[in-house]
């Protein structure tokens, strides 16, 4: 088992044994399972025919728990969607793991890029690598040797397709110490442009200073790069974002704070054309509770941003959003899977998941409304979170578990829309 994808994946061997909420105490070391093991990153892409490509990293079909993951796919169809725990073709597969998986399709639906953290000894020299791969359709068997690395060394990436183009936002290096469980953080992020024909340009640093876990959505034109950074001293994070211009490559916005006390990784990104809009939604830190109860959630907020970088609108919500949950969209309506507040997300709770539902919002330019909030007894878990909206009224959700693809659909009340 690969020790860097370990640390910096965060849930390991260590479980809290107590915060003040704004101060970092002793740790007692904890031994549980860390549910990554099973399964690590879920993206939902829509095709040219409307249908979609479920993509995801998994220790086998259903999955068991170990870190030899490889990247599976699955057509799924919008109107009969019927994926479930058994369902996935293993596409790319090498000795160690693969994952998480990230993956996005160009505006023409002709080229998807996949990015993930590759641990084969064959390939790396450092203990991981972030490695990418532009394919047409359909795919082809196992391209595994058709793949770049982006860098040895670089770790927990994320893609985002800007136009016809592909933009992969990374991490570098590690420092050990401070910040939740005690685990440390990364040391900087890196953005690539990547051509439709796999064609990859010089790395640029977007950040450093302990700045890690980035995620990144992109425009026609525009991705917005989005990253938490170390705060000394504390269990929580800032989090920042910025703009790259992917026709001129080069950044367009730099580092700039949306939010202090976040929760440690529990924030997303997404575009909506509809409304010409970056959305940004993130949960705050609520304080710890107690011995291995973890972190908990103390709410979320939302922004709009263009793409010039201006906020143009930020909402405070109730409750927040899902670890590694991607965001939902259908028109100018926007779907999260739901963090309620005061849920505990960290120390042993970690395995039990979270209780939500989902948050519906209804987005203008300059507005952000919450239009429903459904709740539910489901405990989302954290590695990973995407769907689609099947018809007017109906979302399709998967999220991923130990035993496997967990599907729910939920009705969307179309007058609240």
């Amino acid at each position: 088992m690969k020790w860097l994808a370990m640390l910096i994946l965060l849930m390991v061997v260590y479980a809290q044994s107590g915060y003040a909420d704004d101060d970092v105490q002793a740790n007692t070391p904890t031994q549980y399972t860390d549910l990554r093991s099973y399964q690590h990153g879920l993206n939902f892409l829509k095709l040219a025919s409307g249908d979609y490509m479920a993509i995801f990293a998994s220790n086998g079909v259903p999955p068991t728990a170990g870190w030899e993951h490889d990247i599976y796919a699955v057509l799924v169809s919008r109107r009969h969607p019927d994926l479930d725990a058994t369902a996935g073709v293993k596409w790319i597969s090498a000795p160690e793991a693969q994952e998480p998986v990230s993956a996005a399709i160009n505006a023409s639906g002709t080229k998807i890029c996949v990015t993930w953290e590759d641990g084969n000894p064959r390939r790396v020299q450092h203990e991981v690598a972030q490695v990418v791969y532009v394919t047409p359709m359909p795919l082809s068997a196992n391209p595994y040797r058709a793949a770049t690395t982006i860098f040895d060394g670089g770790h927990s990436g994320h893609v985002a397709a800007v136009g016809e183009q592909c933009v992969v936002f990374w991490a570098d290096g590690w420092t050990e110490g401070g910040g939740v469980d005690r685990l440390g953080s990364g040391n900087a992020v890196f953005v690539n442009r990547i051509s439709a024909h796999g064609v990859m340009d010089k790395k640029i640093a977007v950040a450093t200073g302990r700045a890690w876990w980035p995620m990144v959505a992109g425009s026609a034109t525009t991705a917005l790069l989005l990253w938490q950074k170390f705060v000394p001293d504390q269990a929580y994070a800032d989090l920042y974002f910025g703009l790259f211009d992917a026709t001129t490559n080069r950044l367009t916005k730099r580092a700039t704070k949306l939010q202090r006390n976040l929760l440690y990784y529990h924030y997303s990104v997404t575009y909506l054309a509809s409304i010409a809009r970056f959305l940004v939604v993130a949960s705050k830190d609520g304080g710890g509770l107690g011995p291995e109860g973890g972190r908990q959630s103390g709410g979320g907020s939302a922004w709009l941003i263009d793409n010039n970088g201006r906020i143009t609108a930020k909402r405070d919500l109730v409750d927040g959003i899902i670890r590694e949950s991607n965001i939902i969209v259908h028109g100018s309506t926007a779907v999260i899977a739901r963090l309620k507040a005061g849920q505990p997300v960290f120390g042993e709770h970690s395995e039990r998941g979270a209780l939500g539902g989902l948050t519906v919002l209804h987005l203008s330019p300059s507005s952000i409304a919450v239009s429903e909030t459904i709740a539910d007894d489901y405990a989302w878990q954290y590695m990973g979170f995407d769907g689609f909206f099947s018809d007017a009224t109906h979302v399709y959700t998967a999220a991923l578990s130990k035993t496997g693809m967990r599907i729910k659909i939920y009705g969307i009340n179309p007058a609240k829309r």
